[in-house]
């Protein structure tokens, strides 16, 4: 029997979490630092009536999840560390929010995010 080496990482035993667990501690990291900031929740699924009364208010597909107010304006859409991926929509309001003096971050998983908050903080 032969040992074969393999270039593949270990895989990791820990299930990757969930964005809406991303965004729960996100959430937390921003309040303690008093940042000044919302959630759009556009993500989550609904009735479709109710889908269909927010889209008549004005939710948009593709907001970022996180808006921070100051000078600029910051956008932060967070996915999972693992298999998140932007849609096109997404990526329509990135350029709209860019194009308009907007900062827009896409995180990885909340602690990258906070590691971007805290680099930026720190120019």
């Amino acid at each position: 029997m032969s040992i074969r080496e393999s270039n593949k990482e270990p895989k990791s035993k820990e299930p990757v979490k969930s964005e809406a667990w991303e965004q729960t501690r996100l959430a937390a990291y921003l309040n303690s630092k008093g940042y000044h900031w919302f959630h759009v929740p556009n993500g989550e699924h609904r009735h479709k009536a109710v889908a269909m009364r927010l889209k008549s208010h004005g939710v948009s597909p593709g907001v970022p999840d996180i808006i921070i107010v100051g000078q600029p304006m910051v956008a932060i859409e967070l996915k999972r560390t693992k298999g998140g991926t932007i849609s096109k929509s997404q990526k329509q309001w990135q350029a709209i929010l860019e194009d308009n003096g907007w900062v827009y971050f896409l995180a990885k998983g909340s602690q990258a995010a906070i590691e971007w908050l805290e680099d930026r903080a720190k120019k």
